[in-house]
Parts: C-alpha cells; structure tokens; sequence
C-alpha cells in the first residue's frame, strides 16, 4: 500500500497579487501559482539584491514563463531554465494566473535563490498591463513581503 501525503499549501494576497504554492513531499519540488488582477504580465522575485525571478504573460494560446534576475528596474534573462516542467495559466478579461514548478535549489548558485523551509525571505511581486518579453520594473504595481515556505502550512485564502 502506497500512502500519499498531500502536498503542504500556503498562500498570500498583497496588493490583489496572489501568492499560492504546494510543495511534492516526494521530491520537495515547489509550484507555484501567481494571481494578478491585469491581462499583462506578472513576476515574483525570491530574495532581495540581484534577485531571482520568474515572470509569465499570456497572449492568446501562448504561456510565456521565463526565470531571470533583477538588474535595476529590469530582468536579464537567465540563459540557465529552471522553470520544471511545462507552465500553466489562464486569463480572464480581469486577471491573469501563471503556474511554475521549481526546485527549492536548482544549482544555479550564481543567478537562483536557495529556498529553505520555515526561513523567512523577501518576495517582490510585480504585475503590469503589457505584455512584453522584457519586463521593466519601473512604475509598475509592485510590493516587497516577507515570506516563508512552510513545511507544514495552512491555507485561508479562498478565490
């Protein structure tokens, strides 16, 4: 008999920006889901300085998801993928949902942010009405939090 855990969920709601995520017990790899209230794009960044981000938009069909770094008030793509997997999304005429599985360490230790369970750490969210392979952070909706992936967390945030 093969018993499953489920997945540990936890989640934030800043500024109409949506935070959720679910970490496989199994191999503790983390998915991410960002809600955003734009038909544009949406980001979060772990860490602080030189953070690493990942970024999605939708236009049409297309899923875009990338992982860079911040560098000013822009993103440098990373030219090392760490997004797992395909990513997922959807868009209504008010919002947009972007979902990404990633390592909590992906190896990378020159461009990603190790994520440890129950440290905390800045988050920055960001959103925007364009959709734009190169985001520019500047005079966009975004926020700085303090975050914390749980191991064993408990979600309240309803949608």
């Amino acid at each position: 008999v093969v018993v499953q855990t489920p997945p540990a969920v936890d989640e934030i709601d800043v500024d109409g920006f949506k935070l959720t995520y679910s970490i496989n017990q199994a191999n503790s790899e983390t998915t991410w889901t960002m809600k955003a209230p734009t038909t544009g794009w949406v980001s979060l960044a772990f860490g602080s300085s030189g953070a690493d981000v990942v970024y999605g938009y939708i236009v049409g069909e297309t899923i875009t998801v990338k992982d860079g770094k911040l560098s000013g008030n822009a993103v440098e793509v990373d030219t090392t993928e760490n997004i797992i997997g395909t990513p997922s999304g959807n868009q209504t005429d008010s919002s947009t949902t972007i979902t990404f599985t990633r390592a909590p360490a992906t190896g990378d230790t020159t461009d990603d942010f190790a994520i440890r369970l129950n440290e905390t750490f800045k988050i920055t969210y960001a959103y925007s009405s364009e959709n734009e392979d190169t985001m520019d952070y500047a005079n966009k909706v975004f926020g700085v939090a303090n975050f914390s992936v749980k191991s064993n967390p408990v979600s309240s945030l309803t949608d």
